[in-house]
């Protein structure tokens, strides 16, 4: 009886863990954008590690942008406020109140998409 009981319990516990959501401390940190493509033009565009960062901590998105040029629509050098919410089971990222897009986190990458509106895909690494 009590193997049963222990089984049950760690089916329901291994069920609960793959079923976590995803929270703001999966954003925090420093993010390097590795990749911007899509929107109108069909844009594809690879970055070098430092070249644009996001960097996540609290409420504050921090952005360095050393890319002068390209197909542009990146933020500027500066601090931003941030928070996220979940529409529609995506969860999705808001800058000074503004939608960027839907997010996802997988270990050391973050993506944010704004395909929703014909936009554009952001791939970034830890």
């Amino acid at each position: 009886m009590k193997v049963h009981l222990l089984l049950i319990t760690l089916i329901i516990a291994s069920v609960n863990l793959s079923c976590s959501k995803q929270t703001d401390e999966d954003i925090e940190g420093k993010w390097h954008l590795t990749n911007k493509s899509g929107g109108f033009a069909g844009v594809n565009e690879n970055f070098e590690r430092n070249d644009i960062t996001w960097t996540f901590n609290g409420t504050t998105l921090t952005v360095v942008n050393n890319v002068s040029s390209g197909s542009g629509n990146y933020f500027d050098n500066g601090t931003y406020s941030f928070t996220t919410i979940t529409i529609n089971r995506e969860e999705v990222l808001r800058v000074n109140g503004d939608e960027i897009g839907s997010y996802s986190v997988d270990k050391n990458n973050l993506s944010i998409s704004e395909r929703y509106v014909d936009g554009f895909y952001y791939q970034m690494e830890k």
